[in-house]
């Protein structure tokens, strides 16, 4: 017998397969600063994408924990080019902000449906896009300081974590 879906269990879908869209796009990223000879750059979005992933698993384990049934959509291709590490880390910053928006709203839709360990689960969230959002606009400020050259070659060794 088919169980209901709940508005928790749909959202907590929704999200996982976010957070697994968001996981191609910055694999994808890292995948375009190969190509570009960046590695550093690269070095740091594939550890992006492999945290977007965990994420999508701690969703994933809480959903599972609670029986609701997972379903994992087919995700769109990512973008596969961009014309600058700007314009790249500007997709990432806006990436960033959905992602909170996103999480945001499963919070007020936990809290509405007085679903406690939902709650607990999301705050834990809301808190880890404080620091993405903050990371991201810091790598995207410095990249627009850095220009093209030495800057950028500085840039993606402290990415990279060589700095």
């Amino acid at each position: 017998m088919a169980k209901t879906v709940n508005h928790m269990q749909a959202a907590f879908n929704r999200q996982i397969n976010n957070e697994l869209a968001n996981s191609a796009v910055y694999l994808s990223m890292a995948a375009w600063c190969e190509s570009q000879d960046l590695k550093g750059i690269a070095s740091h979005f594939r550890k992006q994408s492999d945290e977007e992933r965990s994420h999508a698993m701690k969703l994933f384990d809480h959903a599972a924990d609670r029986f609701w049934l997972v379903s994992i959509t087919g995700l769109a291709l990512p973008p596969q080019e961009w014309a600058s590490v700007p314009e790249l880390l500007t997709f990432a910053y806006m990436l960033e902000q959905k992602t909170t928006a996103d999480i945001k709203g499963l919070v007020a839709l936990a809290e509405e449906e007085h679903d406690s360990q939902a709650c607990q689960l999301l705050l834990w969230f809301a808190n880890e896009q404080v620091q993405e959002e903050a990371d991201i606009e810091l790598w995207l400020s410095k990249a627009k300081r850095a220009g093209e050259g030495v800057g950028l070659y500085l840039l993606d060794r402290e990415m990279g974590g060589e700095a």
